[in-house]
């Protein structure tokens, strides 16, 4: 990805046991592609049809894929998605990934990611982006200062 930092500040866990139509869709976007979208899969239903429709950049293609144990899904700016027409009620089955927006947080984009995060009503705990946050992981060739947060006890 190139960055020098990441922090994940936004994480959740989604369900799936019948979709009729869902909407089509952009959970990260203009980040100067400093942000992605992690989808990993925790709960698989083994033969089932594809599970999720990914846009190209040309709105005409479109890709249907299924979840693999192991294998993440990283969208970044502009990553349009959404759930695949899927029924699994007759199995009593159901799919289950964890989403979660990480980026590199600093002073060009820190606005833009809180807009992002922001989607909830209200957003729980958006008072991180007013503060320095805790970096997950740092490249060994950053220069820059690590923003994590000092425990004081």
């Amino acid at each position: 990805l190139g960055l020098d930092n990441m922090t994940c500040f936004h994480v959740s866990y989604m369900g799936v046991s019948e979709c009729d139509n869902s909407f089509t869709h952009t959970d990260v976007y203009a980040t100067d592609e400093k942000a992605v979208n992690l989808i990993w899969p925790i709960i698989v239903v083994d033969g089932s049809k594809p599970e999720l429709d990914v846009q190209s950049d040309d709105a005409n293609i479109v890709i249907s894929i299924n979840y693999e144990y192991d294998t993440a899904i990283i969208m970044g700016d502009y990553g349009y998605h959404k759930t695949s027409p899927i029924n699994y009620e007759e199995t009593g089955t159901m799919r289950v990934v964890v989403g979660m927006y990480c980026g590199q947080m600093d002073d060009s984009n820190r606005k833009m990611l809180a807009h992002i995060y922001d989607g909830e009503e209200p957003a729980p705990f958006m008072d991180q982006f007013e503060h320095p946050m805790e970096t997950h992981w740092k490249s060994s060739s950053s220069s820059s200062s690590s923003s994590a947060r000092q425990s004081s006890s």
